[in-house]
């Protein structure tokens, strides 16, 4: 018994309706606009500062992870930042710190000496390289 009779409730769906574009309100299509237009620059400017601003956010996280006491994450955060930006002072005078808590002087010293090559007006690589040179003596 083949027989499709089209009995109330039996008819066949039909999709519901949905929204086109042209009956959005005007103010959410300019929302829309002033999405993209961010996105657009973010990217924009990621392309242009992509390796600072991520090195940035290494050392942001090293920092982060220096302060927990998680030492060899720190350190693994901060070498990238390096990586990414061989001029970040701060993030050698991280590595130095705690190249000297690992008791890596030598280590240590080079990081602070980079530090102060690249900014020799950074007073805290000149402060912890003596910390450092001073547990030598002993």
């Amino acid at each position: 018994m083949n027989d499709q009779t089209n009995f109330p409730g039996n008819e066949p769906l039909s999709p519901p309706d949905t929204p086109s574009a042209s009956k959005s309100p005007a103010w959410l299509k300019v929302i829309g606009i002033v999405v993209l237009a961010c996105f657009a620059l973010v990217a924009g400017l990621g392309l242009i500062f992509g390796r600072d601003l991520l090195a940035m956010v290494h050392e942001n996280r090293g920092e982060m992870y220096y302060n927990d006491g998680d030492l060899d994450r720190a350190l693994g955060e901060f070498e990238k930042a390096i990586e990414l930006n061989p001029e970040y002072v701060r993030a050698y005078d991280f590595c130095g710190s705690i190249h000297a808590q690992n008791g890596d002087l030598d280590h240590a010293i080079a990081d602070y000496d980079k530090a102060i090559q690249l900014q020799p007006d950074f007073a805290g690589a000149y402060y912890n390289r003596g910390l450092v040179q001073d547990q030598e003596t002993f």
